[in-house]
């Protein structure tokens, strides 16, 4: 049915299942549902939306002399980015209700 590249990896591509990518974060709630113990997994068709990032990012700027008289450095570090799902908002969604079998 699936198969698994890295059993010790709790984040990223871990394999696949029928030929579909399965990617693991641990900021995916495991601990829903009535008795605490529903899985979610969330399916998005990744040709559908788009993630537009520059290469060059992140940029970090540092000013020495912003506040010379008390030691102080100033950082600034910044991004862009874009993200779009707003197209085609079918083309993902969220599998509830998953608990895990009982033998």
């Amino acid at each position: 049915m699936g198969t698994d590249n890295n059993p010790t990896v709790d984040i990223g591509l871990v394999g696949n299942m029928h030929g579909i990518p399965v990617y693991v974060d641990p900021n995916i709630p495991t601990n829903l549902g009535t008795n605490t113990n529903e899985d979610r997994i969330i399916v998005i068709a990744d040709p559908i939306v788009h993630l537009f990032e520059r290469a060059q990012d992140p940029v970090t700027l540092s000013f020495e002399q912003q506040a010379g008289t008390s030691l102080q450095v100033q950082l600034v570090c910044y991004g862009y980015l874009a993200f779009t799902a707003g197209r085609y908002p079918a083309a993902s969604g969220v599998v509830t209700g998953l608990t895990p079998p009982t033998f």
